[in-house]
């Protein structure tokens, strides 16, 4: 039954005018200490038909499956540019599953169309099965077409079927606002500025400590792994799908960087046609990359990079970044210049923790390079990867008792070797789980919580 606030008013026997309210939603009130209460599908498309509502706060109390609205039947929260959702959605941990929109040629096309402000707020929240076919649409996504100023927090997307024009990505069309602990996987495509996870990070973008392993093509320019593009700031994020261009800046983890990219990696293999590299597929002038590697192999016509397909200016913009010269032997590390930081390895010096650290890579277990632990790596059998994402055993991105419960089972086991890790909890890789695993976890107790 559709939920919404009736009010009956009535004459009672004595001459006054009571009257009876049915709740709204699956109950609340909308404020910060009694939000409205999100139970099941009818419950998510009314909050597209009250706009009035959409600077207030919800929660969601089960998960949602929406394959009772096909084609455009759903009604999109907060599309309109002129009125976007500026409140507080709390997924609580559930997921809204069979989200399925399909348009021509309409933009702002995601579960929230566009959201914006300060005190914006997705939180918590996993879409599973998503499919959104918006044809000619611009800024397109599973969550969020546009996100302005606002913050995306521990959110997820599985199995999408993202397509657009423009700007499109798995979880959010465009980002000018903050993505943290957010991660998508399925298959998206479009012409222009296309994503695994964000179509195009803007000026003021800050996307960290997220990841796609999402599959990704693009017809025009800019489509990498993570995002189409970047002018604002990336950090801890990786990209592991493969990615496909038939034009212009094509990059594993990003088609093209004006902004800061900053310890990240990408995995994938890229295939393009001009200006293509394992990790960017463009380097613009105020571009700047830090502490970055890429291992897939990669192809194009012209300007081919191990690392980045082409640089548009030749200062000091790389600092000790790797590419894997193994898998792309007849390559350079940048396809149009050469760059003492942009330093080509062997599969196996890049899955040796020296070459990184005598680089200044901060790794658990040396404080030289810094206290912060930020890669990790299994000698011989890996490359580095981000610790952030390692210690969250149980559950969502949050770092609390139940993955210490987790770690707790392992204590002192001793059988952690190259084919085992004792089910991820052996963080350095010593073949053990002592006090030197627990300073790692610690270190990043409550990671994830807000």
């Amino acid at each position: 039954m559709i939920k919404r606030i009736i009010c009956l008013s009535f004459v009672v026997l004595f001459g006054f005018t009571a009257g009876i309210c049915l709740a709204k939603y699956s109950g609340g009130d909308g404020s910060e200490a009694n939000p409205y209460r999100i139970s099941d599908a009818n419950d998510m498309n009314e909050i597209g038909l009250h706009q009035e509502d959409w600077g207030s706060h919800f929660v969601m109390v089960n998960d949602v499956n929406l394959a009772q609205f096909t084609g455009t039947q759903f009604n999109i929260i907060g599309p309109n540019s002129t009125t976007p959702f500026t409140g507080v959605f709390d997924g609580n941990g559930f997921t809204i599953s069979n989200f399925n929109y399909h348009s021509t040629g309409v933009n702002l096309i995601s579960l929230f169309g566009k959201v914006s402000g300060e005190a914006a707020v997705i939180k918590d929240l996993g879409l599973v099965g998503t499919e959104v076919r918006a044809g000619t649409g611009l800024f397109i996504g599973s969550l969020v077409g546009s996100l302005s100023k606002g913050t995306i927090l521990s959110c997820y997307v599985t199995d999408c079927n993202v397509l657009g024009r423009g700007t499109v990505g798995g979880l959010v069309g465009a980002n000018s606002g903050t993505i943290r602990y957010c991660h998508a996987t399925g298959i998206i495509a479009a012409n222009d500025d296309v994503g695994g996870l964000v179509g195009g990070n803007g000026i003021d973008g800050v996307i960290s400590d997220s990841f796609a392993t999402a599959t990704v093509s693009g017809t025009g320019v800019r489509a990498g792994g993570l995002a189409g593009g970047n002018t604002g700031y990336i950090s801890n994020c990786y990209a592991t799908g493969s990615v496909t261009g038939t034009s212009n800046a094509v990059g594993g983890l990003g088609g093209s960087n004006d902004g800061d990219l900053i310890n990240s990696y990408a995995t994938g293999n890229v295939e393009g046609d001009m200006s293509v590299g394992g990790l960017l597929g463009t380097r613009g002038s105020y571009g700047t990359v830090t502490d970055c590697y890429a291992t897939g192999a990669v192809t194009g016509t012209q300007f081919v990079g191990g690392l980045v397909g082409y640089s548009f200016s030749f200062d000091v913009a790389y600092t000790k970044c790797f590419w894997n010269n193994t898998v792309n032997p007849l390559l350079d590390g940048i396809g149009n210049t050469t760059d003492p930081n942009v330093i080509g390895e062997t599969t196996e010096n890049m899955q040796t923790e020296s070459t990184f650290t005598d680089a200044g890579w901060d790794f658990v277990a040396e404080t030289i390079n810094g206290p912060n632990d930020i890669w990790t790596i299994h000698d011989t059998v890996d490359y580095p990867k981000l610790v952030w994402p390692l210690v969250n055993f149980v559950g969502w991105y949050e770092v609390d008792l139940a993955d210490y419960a987790f770690f707790s089972d392992y204590w002192k086991d001793t059988n952690c070797g190259d084919a085992n890790d004792c089910n991820g909890v052996d963080l350095d890789f010593s073949d053990t789980v002592d006090e030197k695993d627990l300073k790692i976890l610690l270190d990043h107790w409550l990671t994830g919580l807000q």
